[in-house]
């Protein structure tokens, strides 16, 4: 089956590199639906793969069923828990309980705040989608600044509009139709207030449920100091979004807030600093953000260090997966060979607490301190003090204004691939909601009773860009 034979080759690709999960679920005729992708670089280009995307009619979407179906995925393309540097989702209660029993399960350490890189037991740190997390400011900002009785206000004359009476004649004096907002769509708020407006002078005279003047100017200035939150979801949907350039996007637009100065704007700005605190201080972001020459100035001094030190820890534990990869790939007969040769010769005496010094062997005093000192310190220890160097170099790198990727490819090439590694966090889980989307045009009223692994498959081959 093509499907099968994907997957294997995609289980080669990931091996031994770092991976970050995303996950999230939702609901097509009736059936509960769960999708899991992962991103990765591979050389300098990020990947973005769908692994699965799973049927669950018999599943609650439990804390106890995700843990479980991630678990699931991650045997299947033969992820070691070692390989997560995260998890992305929502922060709806399940997921985020689902991803703290999956670090548990793993004997992992998945934590959102003050986490602590420890190379001996690596962990996936769990990252908030910031795209949920900004519509979640923004419900937190109109709620604190009591907008709710003018937006109810806004619905009912919406929904007046869009009886099949009001519709017709819009459509004969080519006008577009009024749109009512969705909760569980992004920006919907803005693009109704935003409709509203430009079909006021046209709705007045055709509907019952007409607005004062003052109410039309609070709902002008509603839609005004929406526009940054607006713009800034549009650019957390983008593919090419890095932990850089999300940082940037997230403070341009806490700032433009803050230069509105209405009261709505002063409450978006609030909502969005709270929430966005919870963001960064996810550590390996920070991490992302000062491998970043372009935005790592905009760090405080505290995220520079958390961000420095994860980076370190990085980098040794993606050496020690490449080392513990090529052990694995070597034959069994090759370490048989080379243990044996490297054996106590058997005329020896084997009780000796010390070989025999024979001629030619030189004991280098230098080489033994060596030894003292990486017994005293730990293996990680000197391997971190080796790699301090070369981070001193790529500190040394600018702001330019040139794609991060391209930056990289400069830096010291001890470096390189946790770099890249780390730039490729994905600070949304977007690609997952495109999954659903495509599910839509999968799954139609016509093929609603397609079976779930041939939905699977159709979405696995689809969405990875293999050609059927």
């Amino acid at each position: 089956m093509l499907s099968f034979q994907k997957k294997k080759e995609l289980k080669k690709a990931i091996t031994a590199k770092g991976v970050h999960i995303k996950l999230d679920g939702c609901s097509r005729h009736n059936i509960r639906y769960f999708g899991l992708n992962i991103q990765y670089c591979d050389g300098d280009q990020i990947k973005i793969k769908t692994l699965a995307m799973r049927s669950t009619e018999h599943h609650a979407h439990t804390s106890d069923y995700i843990k479980r179906f991630v678990e699931g995925v991650m045997r299947e393309f033969g992820i070691a828990p070692v390989q997560v540097l995260s998890v992305v989702t929502d922060n709806a209660s399940n997921m985020v309980a689902g991803v703290k029993k999956l670090g548990e399960e793993l004997e992992l350490d998945m934590v959102e705040i003050d986490c602590e890189f420890n190379t001996d037991n690596m962990f996936g740190t769990h990252m908030r989608c910031a795209a949920h997390s900004l519509q979640l400011a923004v419900k937190d900002a109109l709620r604190a600044a009591n907008c709710n009785a003018i937006l109810d206000k806004a619905r009912r004359l919406v929904i007046a509009a869009r009886t099949p009476s009001v519709i017709n004649l819009l459509k004969g004096l080519k006008k577009p139709m009024p749109i009512k907002d969705v909760p569980t769509r992004w920006g919907t708020v803005f693009q109704m207030l935003e409709r509203l407006i430009e079909l006021k002078e046209t709705l007045v005279p055709l509907t019952d449920a007409s607005l004062t003047e003052d109410e039309w100017m609070a709902i002008e200035v509603l839609k005004t100091s929406l526009v940054p939150t607006y713009k800034l979801g549009l650019d957390l949907q983008s593919k090419d979004l890095t932990p850089g350039s999300f940082f940037a996007l997230w403070r341009g637009a806490m700032r433009h807030l803050d230069e509105c100065g209405s009261a709505l704007s002063l409450f978006l700005s609030d909502a969005m600093r709270r929430r966005g605190s919870v963001l960064f201080s996810n550590n390996v972001l920070l991490a992302g953000i000062y491998v970043d020459p372009n935005y790592r100035l905009a760090l405080n001094p505290e995220q520079v260090r958390k961000g420095r030190e994860t980076f370190i820890n990085i980098c040794v534990h993606l050496q020690k997966l490449k080392k513990e990869q090529h052990i694995r790939n070597t034959s069994s007969t090759e370490v048989v060979v080379e243990l044996y040769s490297s054996s106590v010769d058997s005329s020896q005496d084997l009780f000796a607490t010390t070989p025999p010094i024979t001629s030619g062997t030189v004991v280098d005093f230098e080489d033994f301190l060596d030894r003292e000192q990486r017994q005293l310190c730990g293996p990680d220890e000197v391997e971190k003090s080796a790699i301090v160097p070369y981070v001193c170099v790529m500190e040394s790198f600018r702001r330019e204004r040139i794609p991060v990727m391209d930056v990289i490819n400069n830096y010291p090439c001890q470096l390189q691939e946790a770099a890249r590694a780390v730039t490729a966090l994905p600070p949304t889980q977007v690609s997952v909601e495109r999954l659903f989307s495509s599910l839509k045009l999968v799954v139609t009223d016509s093929r609603s009773s397609l079976g779930p692994d041939l939905t699977e498959s159709i979405l696995f081959l689809g969405n990875n860009g293999y050609k059927v």
